[in-house]
């Protein structure tokens, strides 16, 4: 209870907030709303405050809804109430941790839709570009072979990841658009359909394959300064992604290069098993290096990884990256020495094994992306 009209909303997050994608609503006690102003402190990044005018005796309540500096969203509430007219203010401060107490329905609907849709689009991505860097070392014109596939998947990448950014543009709900797309994350997001767009209309025309690599490289780029990187430790964080994802393209797109080799002879097909196998297994321990260091960047305490949703997920992901290590040993050690002994030998249901659990390890990517970091 304050004893008089506070002349000022205060409210600190763990995390740096975007003003512009803020929203600050005072319910008034005769149930009329009032839209405030939010601003950050000019001392304080982490602090949110809204200029209040003065109010009559009776109960308040406040809703917010900020988005923090990486693009994620997050709202809560809470009441206050004014008493009698006295000689002495207040303000309210308080202290929220992001992201705040999420509403269901549409609100909790949205880290799914979007995860999945990040998922997709960030992994024909990363396959994309690897499948390309393949491509343009293979021997011989391959190009007309694998170009409907190679097309295929860069119409998913850019498909998906505009989706995205139109259900990120909408789960944010800012006062407009523009300020949506002006803000930091939003032009981040609209960097990376971008490229994943040119990307896509490069290998349509069919033109130099180095421009394409150029256009694929500038998409994962931008997609490791997105997201939780960009709210923790960022000049480690960032590179750490950035070199995650690049080895992650190396190893998803070797592995698809390979399948689409199961109709060449034999004698290319050990050819580009040899190149494959060698690239992927020292990319999946790239993986694995810069993952279980970014996890110890983000999180705050080892035990968040047995106690929080986060964690668990981690968990899930180091799981899926082991078990396709063990692929990778496979194929090197085992599958190419079998192969070379005995041409007939399929390697396909194997690598049929190995995508199944890429796909899983990347979908659980996507579900990390936009899942609260632990407090």
């Amino acid at each position: 209870m304050l004893m008089s009209s506070p002349p000022e909303i205060r409210l600190t997050f763990s995390e740096e907030v975007l003003p512009g994608l803020s929203s600050l609503i005072l319910v008034q006690t005769d149930g009329n709303e009032v839209n405030l102003r939010g601003a950050n402190d000019s001392h304080d990044i982490h602090v949110l405050t809204a200029s209040l005018p003065t109010l009559p005796p009776g109960g308040y309540f406040v809703k917010w809804k900020v988005t923090a500096a990486d693009g994620h969203p997050a709202s809560g509430s809470y009441s206050f109430v004014v008493a009698a007219p006295a000689a002495m203010s207040s303000t309210p401060v308080m202290a929220v941790h992001m992201p705040g107490h999420m509403a269901v329905g549409d609100e909790m609907a949205f880290p799914i839709v979007a995860s999945i849709l990040r998922g997709i689009g960030l992994s024909a991505l990363l396959a994309l570009t690897g499948m390309l860097g393949f491509l343009r070392r293979a021997d011989g014109d391959r190009g007309p072979v694998v170009r409907p596939i190679i097309q295929a998947v860069g119409a998913v990448a850019a498909i998906a990841l505009f989706l995205h950014l139109f259900f990120w543009m909408r789960y944010v709900d800012a006062p407009s658009w523009r300020a949506t797309l002006n803000s930091g994350p939003g032009r981040l997001e609209q960097a990376r359909f971008l490229f994943s767009l040119l990307l896509l209309i490069s290998v349509l025309s069919a033109s130099k394959r180095s421009l394409s690599l150029v256009f694929g490289a500038a998409a994962i780029l931008v997609s490791g300064m997105i997201g939780h990187p960009a709210s923790v430790r960022p000049l480690l964080s960032i590179p750490l992604v950035v070199v995650h994802l690049g080895a992650a393209s190396v190893w998803i797109g070797g592995v698809l290069w390979l399948a689409m080799q199961r109709s060449e002879p034999p004698v290319r097909i050990a050819i580009e098993a040899a190149r494959v196998s060698s690239a992927a297994l020292i990319a999946s321990i790239v993986v694995t290096v810069t993952g279980v260091i970014e996890a110890l960047i983000l999180l705050p305490t080892l035990s968040d990884l047995f106690t929080t949703t986060y964690g668990g997920l981690i968990i899930g992901k180091l799981v899926g990256l082991t078990v396709l290590i063990g692929f990778g040993w496979y194929h090197r050690f085992r599958g190419l020495p079998r192969f070379a002994g005995d041409s007939t030998f399929d390697m396909t249901p194997v690598l049929r094994y190995e995508i199944t659990v890429m796909v899983v390890v990347v979908m659980i990517a996507g579900f990390l992306a936009h899942t609260p970091l632990p407090q």
